[in-house]
């Protein structure tokens, strides 16, 4: 991984957290390969509470996913992206250190 790349990535996030203010609390990534071997980025996206609500979660997590994949298409990148979503109370609650 390139540090290039690994701005690109940062940057391709924090302008989607951007659009979404009110929804995303945080996303964090992580570049590597998936089962096959091929490359990807998991994206780990923290939502407020009121956007996790399960009457909320799809409105809000498919344009999150879209703007993301769409730069990344648009940048030609070869990487897939994986995304991965907790609310900001299961986040404070499991302290999982792969998503800091």
């Amino acid at each position: 991984m390139t540090t290039t790349l690994a701005k690109e990535i940062e940057q391709i996030a924090q302008q989607a957290a951007m659009k979404f203010p009110s929804e995303v609390v945080r996303i964090r990534h992580y570049i590597g390969h998936d089962w096959t071997g091929d490359p990807s980025i998991t994206f780990r996206i923290v939502l407020s509470d009121d956007a996790a609500a399960r009457e909320h979660l799809s409105e809000i997590t498919e344009p999150i996913t879209e703007e993301i994949f769409d730069e990344l298409v648009r940048r030609e990148s070869e990487y897939y992206p994986y995304f991965q979503f907790r609310s900001k109370t299961e986040y404070d609650t499991l302290k999982d250190p792969t998503w800091d």
